[in-house]
């Protein structure tokens, strides 16, 4: 569906930029990872707002703690790049792109709340996947680069992936869920 970019489109980009924000203060404060609820935000703005409104809310996310302002789980600044958690944020702009493009198929194309609902769950996945390789990759990049230790795969793996994955599987279905009810409600059709 073609979105029309008025006043609303960029304050919806902007609450969503807000939402992710705030996803990030609920944490669990796992080494060398949290868990937060940003990704239910990521993937809503690019679910409701489409591909071009996710990756504009989600790259405001971005710069807006890349230039000081304390938005990410430990802060926010320049120098925030060399944490090891860094590599999931930067993904968040091409997951919330990835996932909009594929939310507009699906909202063009498909009938049925069921089959919406399991729709938007495997896209969500599939975004889920975009932010697990961009984290998994920088985790180690920080790892060998930064912390100068040798990369130990499985230790890496266990805490920057498999940690994560019930808590991944619950906001994935989470998501779905909130996507079917904020789009019946007609508040993103504009």
């Amino acid at each position: 569906m073609a979105r029309k970019f008025n006043t609303r489109f960029y304050i919806y980009a902007s609450l969503f930029a807000a939402l992710t924000a705030v996803g990030a203060f609920i944490k669990i404060p796992l080494p060398p990872v949290p868990f937060t609820l940003q990704t239910i935000f990521v993937f809503l703005s690019g679910g409701l707002l489409g591909p071009i409104g996710g990756l504009l809310s989600q790259s405001l996310y971005l710069v807006t703690g890349l230039i000081g302002i304390p938005v990410f789980a430990y802060g926010g600044g320049l120098g925030y790049v060399y944490q090891p958690s860094f590599g999931f944020l930067a993904s968040y702009p091409f997951a919330a792109f990835f996932v909009g493009i594929l939310a507009n198929r699906i909202d063009n194309t498909t009938t049925g709340k069921t089959l919406k609902f399991l729709k938007y769950s495997t896209i969500y996945s599939a975004g889920t996947v975009i932010v697990f390789a961009f984290g998994l990759a920088y985790l180690a990049f920080h790892t060998h680069y930064i912390a100068g230790k040798e990369i130990d795969i499985f230790p890496l793996i266990w805490s920057g992936f498999i940690i994560f994955i019930p808590f991944a599987i619950v906001k994935i279905l989470v998501t779905g869920y909130l996507t079917l009810k904020l789009k019946k409600s007609d508040v993103f059709n504009f």
